[in-house]
């Protein structure tokens, strides 16, 4: 997979748990986040993570019922973040779906 060493995978069972296991695992001590919230669980999600540290969205489409995708930048994001961008891939409820282009 080619993935550096200073990054992490953690592999983590489906449901509601996934959503406190991640900012419990990686937002340790004075950790920061950067959520993008596309969806209803990645609102969950990022809501979570608030009880865990420093928690932002960086974007989200909730405005437009999560109809679409929002635009990032690489300065968007904030430096030194545990969590970089936190985005579940799929939102089955309005069939928003990034893909990698």
């Amino acid at each position: 997979m080619n993935i550096p060493d200073d990054y992490y995978v953690v592999f983590l069972q489906g449901g509601e748990l996934q959503f406190s296991m991640v900012p419990i695992n990686l937002m340790t001590g004075r950790g920061k986040a950067d959520y993008l919230v596309t969806g209803n669980w990645a609102k969950k999600a990022y809501e979570e993570a608030t009880k865990f540290g420093d928690v932002k969205v960086v974007a989200s489409s909730e405005d437009d019922l999560y109809s679409y995708i929002p635009k990032i930048t690489p300065e968007d994001i904030r430096t030194r973040c545990r969590l970089r961008i936190r985005m579940l891939q799929q939102h089955y409820l309005r069939n928003t779906l990034q893909r990698d282009s």
